[in-house]
């Protein structure tokens, strides 16, 4: 009974021991083929960037090889190519003038809908509850004057009334 027990854990030592082996084993394959891969794209970047490199170096040659005379020619075919290009911007441009004038009409025709719908709606009501105060506002001023000039009277009466009995 003592051997089969010991045989035993033997045997489970020995299969956990083996399996942290064969894990152990297949992680680091798994680590060398990324690294192989990763190690792969990067030659292959250094590749095209070396290709990139030399095919700017040979065109750059190639311009510097280019007689004085030619590279004049070149300029004055350019500058023909780009006078020729501004005209029909030009000429497209004053086609479409008309659209883009419809369409900013369109544009300014919503935005001033909405700008009446903001007057109406918020600004409205503002003005009508300030027209409101002003008026109530402007009564009352009309009232104190009113009792003003009427004090002002009476007051001026009895004056008149005291010069009256004082100067015999």
């Amino acid at each position: 009974m003592i051997e089969q027990k010991s045989l035993n854990e033997y045997l489970v030592n020995k299969f956990k021991q083996q399996s942290l082996k064969t894990r152990l084993y297949d992680n680091l394959k798994k680590a060398y083929a990324i690294s192989r891969t990763e190690r792969e794209i990067k030659e292959n970047q250094i590749v095209d960037n070396f290709k990139q490199y030399m095919l700017k170096k040979r065109v750059l040659t190639a311009f510097k090889n280019i007689p004085i005379i030619e590279h004049t020619e070149a300029l004055k075919l350019r500058e023909h190519c780009m006078k020729r290009r501004s005209i029909l911007i030009i000429q497209k441009w004053k086609e479409l003038i008309p659209q883009l004038r419809q369409e900013n009409l369109i544009r300014e025709d919503k935005l001033q809908v909405v700008v009446d719908k903001f007057r109406t709606s918020v600004l409205g009501p503002k003005v009508i509850k300030a027209w409101r105060k002003y008026t109530y506002e402007a009564q009352q001023d009309k009232e104190k004057q009113k009792f003003q000039k009427e004090m002002w009277s009476k007051v001026s009466g009895w004056l008149d009334e005291i010069d009256e009995k004082h100067s015999f």
